[in-house]
């Protein structure tokens, strides 16, 4: 059973124990495509590629 991935509030996600907001409403993600805000707080490939890359579409919330 896949383990459900829990969404922190309306615009966070948490990945290897940091918050991050989502603060664009779509990107473009090379290999994956267009995602949505929606689609990125549940989506940990997009969350990583997100975070790895220092995208501005998310920001780290300290």
């Amino acid at each position: 059973m896949a383990k459900e991935k829990k969404q922190v509030s309306e615009d966070v996600f948490e990945l290897d124990g940091k918050q991050y907001k989502v603060v664009l409403h779509a990107v473009i993600i090379p290999e994956m495509g267009v995602r949505t805000k929606a689609e990125i707080l549940f989506d940990e490939a997009a969350q990583k590629y997100l975070v790895e890359v220092g995208s501005s579409a998310v920001q780290e919330i300290v």
